[in-house]
C-alpha cells in the first residue's frame, strides 16, 4: 500500500513539476523586450533582415505595438547567393498571432494562413516541427522559440513558397533483391 501511495505522489509530483509548479521561483519569466526585427539581427538572420528592409517591412516587425506575428525566418544559411526577395515571398513566412513551439507541436496536420493568404501545414512530431508550403516543400524548423516583444520567431532550413535547395523533404528508394535457390543446395 505504502508503495503505491509513494508512486502517486510521485507521479503528481512531477507532473506539476513538468508543468512547472516545481520550482520555487512564482514570478513569471519577464517579457522580451526587443522586437521581431532587434531579435533577428542577432539570430544568425541577418540575410532576412537585409531583405525585410529593402522590401520595406522592417519596420513592422521592428514596432513593439504591431503584430503579434510568428515569424518563420529562413536562415542566412538558406538565403545564401538570395541578391532579392520580394515582400510577397516574405509574407509568407508570417502568420498573424503568437504560435510556441508547443503550440505548433500541438498542431499536427493543422493550417495556417500567411499574411499573403498563403496555406501552410503544420507537421509535427517527435523529430521537430516543419511547414508544407502551397509547392509541397517541407521545412524544417532549426531553431524554435524565440520570443520577441511583438510575436516569436521560428528559424528554418529553407524559404517557403521557392524551390529549395538548403532543405526539403528526401524521399528513400528502397530495392528489393530476390534470390532463387534450387532445392537441396
Amino acid at each position: 500500500m505504502s508503495k503505491v501511495v509513494i508512486g502517486a505522489i510521485s507521479t503528481v509530483a512531477l507532473t506539476l513539476y513538468g508543468c512547472g509548479g516545481g520550482s520555487d521561483d512564482t514570478t513569471a519569466a519577464p517579457a522580451p523586450k526587443e522586437s521581431i526585427a532587434e531579435l533577428a539581427t542577432s539570430a544568425n538572420l541577418t540575410t532576412l533582415v537585409a531583405a525585410l528592409t529593402a522590401a520595406d517591412l522592417a519596420g513592422t516587425f521592428a514596432d513593439a505595438k504591431a503584430g503579434p506575428f510568428t515569424v518563420f525566418a529562413p536562415s542566412n544559411d538558406a538565403l545564401e547567393g538570395v541578391t532579392e526577395v520580394s515582400a510577397d515571398v516574405l509574407k509568407q513566412h508570417v502568420v498573424p498571432g503568437k504560435y510556441d513551439a508547443a503550440a505548433l507541436l500541438a498542431m499536427d496536420g493543422k493550417k495556417l494562413k500567411t499574411l499573403t493568404g498563403q496555406t501552410l501545414t503544420v507537421q509535427a512530431n517527435s523529430f521537430g516541427i516543419g511547414l508544407e508550403d502551397p509547392l509541397g516543400n517541407t521545412i524544417h524548423v532549426d531553431r524554435a522559440k524565440i520570443p520577441a516583444s511583438n510575436g516569436m520567431i521560428h528559424r528554418m532550413r529553407g524559404v517557403i513558397g521557392v524551390a529549395n535547395t538548403a532543405d526539403t523533404t528526401t524521399s528513400t528508394t528502397t530495392t528489393t533483391t530476390t534470390f532463387t535457390t534450387k532445392p537441396g543446395d
